[in-house]
């Protein structure tokens, strides 16, 4: 089981913050309220709520969250929305790293670590009332890899056996290692055991509604009518461009049963959404998260801060550089850019305090992170003399020559980042850049067609484990695809992955990182502070033991409940 403690490192990195954070305040006992304050409150599905609670026609939450084009993240990731609020995947993490059984009741993993047996829960119904079988999943993996869907993110699950071959069209779908046992058992094999896999197919592993996909085709996760669910919440009403509206699901039988009922989901562009007013104003309820100038906002506000979760993001920023054509293919000017960047003039005094500087690429406090390694901050330490000297031996002495570019950030984030990125390399190398934000779609489409030259990126966890941030730097099946490719970083990862947790695991993935810092593949820069907000009188969120959201708690709102005021 996985351990962290951001909260503790933050303390310690941002003395700022001492003595601004709260948490969210906790209910009074029920011992304390009157008989009238204690009348209970059952929802629509039975559920019936604390002491506390709030009468029923108050139990709706509103969050805010971009539109999708669509419900079904198993044909596009970035184009489906809606999964958190309506499908149960697999297990469940808790605040403190811990596995849950959820759509399956149990599971095991074979001798060899390749072959995880799944036992589904066998009064599981979609919320049309229709049965959710093992034949929904296995359907599900093989429509997420056929080669006739396109999906853009079909590299994400290539280590299931054949699952490359058959995207590829090499091999027949029964070859892919994705097989049904019975009516409610399947398992899923891999091309080599893989210890954390459990964390990917509880992340993007989604049991699509495979009559509903036959009967109408892509258009199925068009409409809620035909996009039913399989979790606590049903899609109720989908008004475009105004909000999406979540119900108990009346058909769901597992173990986290609707407590709220409503929620709510306000859609916001996807660009500039101004999420903190919106939260001031009592628009949405929580799950805004703060970073750069509002974090700093909200923990000078004597309200706000005491309503706020802090913690190190699963997050690393850094500079990306497109390696396939000049000036990037220079190993010496990416190394120039490296030297040139003040990461604690950034964090300390640009961003005052909410980031953490960063010269390697896992985030503060992840499993095998060793980012105070000195030979790990000598590759990509601030050194104008050295930047300088790089420069002109890549040919470009006090920047003569070297084309201006632009530097991208995209969704509106780290734009007084970039900003303060362009001072210091014009200050050290004489080189012009001009940061620009540009939407996501725009941006990723870019970068994964090769024309993005220099953007302000960043890569946040899909799952706890290094792998996920260092397996796609020379992967040319990923999106984000550098044009970089090493052998000897190729064979660290791949001796690392099969391998259980161990130093001799976190080894290896350090020397893989010291090259990607070394060769600056790319330039390491911060780890993003962030307060999530959440309202006094949302009750029932899941908190660690030290009072923290924990590192990456699926499990937050499962028994989240309005509280009488």
């Amino acid at each position: 089981m996985y351990r962290f403690g951001p909260l503790t490192a933050l303390l310690v990195a941002v003395p700022i913050m001492i003595l601004a954070v709260g948490c969210v305040a906790l209910a009074p006992p029920a011992a304390e309220m009157s008989e009238a304050e204690m009348t209970e409150v059952v929802n629509s599905v039975g559920v019936t709520l604390p002491a506390d609670a709030a009468p029923i026609e108050q139990q709706v939450y509103r969050f805010a969250a971009i539109e999708g084009k669509h419900f079904d993240t198993m044909r596009n990731e970035y184009e489906g929305f809606a999964y958190e609020s309506t499908i149960e995947s697999l297990t469940k993490m808790g605040p403190e790293g811990e596995w849950h059984p959820a759509a399956a009741d149990s599971w095991e993993q074979s001798e060899d670590g390749r072959t995880w047996t799944f036992h589904l829960r066998q009064d599981a119904k979609w919320s049309d009332g229709t049965p959710v079988t093992a034949d929904d999943w296995v359907y599900s993996f093989r429509r997420y890899l056929d080669p006739e869907m396109a999906n853009v993110y079909a590299w994400f699950l290539f280590d299931i056996e054949n699952g490359s071959e058959y995207n590829k069209g090499e091999v027949d779908v029964e070859e892919l290692g994705v097989k049904q046992i019975d009516e409610y058992t399947f398992s899923v094999t891999t091309t080599v055991p893989i210890p954390y896999y459990m964390f990917k197919l509880s992340w993007h592993a989604a049991p699509v509604p495979k009559h509903m996909v036959e009967e109408h085709g892509d258009d199925w996760a068009n409409d809620p009518a035909t996009a039913p669910s399989n979790g606590p919440y049903r899609i109720a009403e989908w008004n475009r461009g105004k909000n999406v509206i979540f119900t108990p699901n009346p058909h769901y039988t597992g173990r986290y049963p609707a407590t709220l009922e409503q929620k709510v989901q306000v859609i916001i562009p996807e660009v500039g959404a101004p999420l903190l007013q919106m939260y001031q104003a009592g628009d949405i309820d929580g799950g805004v998260g703060v970073t750069g100038d509002n974090l700093v906002q909200v923990l000078e506000d004597p309200q706000l801060s005491q309503e706020a979760y802090i913690n190190v993001q699963n997050r690393g920023v850094y500079i990306y550089m497109n390696q396939r054509t000049p000036p990037f293919d220079n190993i010496l000017v990416r190394q120039a850019f490296a030297h040139a960047v003040d990461r604690d003039a950034l964090c300390n005094n640009v961003m005052r305090g909410t980031c953490i500087p960063a010269h390697g690429f896992l985030p503060k406090d992840f499993p095998c992170e060793r980012n105070d390694d000195p030979e790990l901050i000598a590759f990509q330490n601030y050194d104008p003399d050295m930047a300088k000297d790089l420069f002109a031996q890549a040919g470009y002495p006090n920047g003569e020559g070297f084309p201006e570019l632009t530097i991208y950030t995209k969704e509106g984030e780290f734009i007084r980042e970039a900003e303060a990125i362009q001072r210091m390399l014009a200050d050290v190398l004489g080189v012009q850049v001009t940061p620009q934000n540009v939407e996501r779609a725009s941006y990723v489409a870019s970068m994964a067609d090769g024309e993005l030259k220099l953007a302000l990126n960043r890569w946040g966890a899909d799952f706890i484990d290094p792998s996920n941030f260092v397996d796609w730097w020379d992967d040319p099946a990923a999106s984000y695809f550098t044009g970089w490719t090493d052998p000897e970083y190729r064979q660290l990862i791949d001796d690392a992955r099969p391998m259980s947790t161990s130093p001799e695991r976190c080894d290896l993935y350090h020397e893989a990182i010291k090259i990607l810092a070394r060769d600056a593949i790319g330039v390491f820069v911060m780890n993003p502070v962030q307060a999530a907000l959440y309202k006094g009188y949302v009750a029932g969120l899941r908190l660690t033991e030290d009072g923290t959201l924990g590192v990456y708690n699926m499990t937050l709102l499962d028994d989240a409940y309005i509280r009488q005021e």
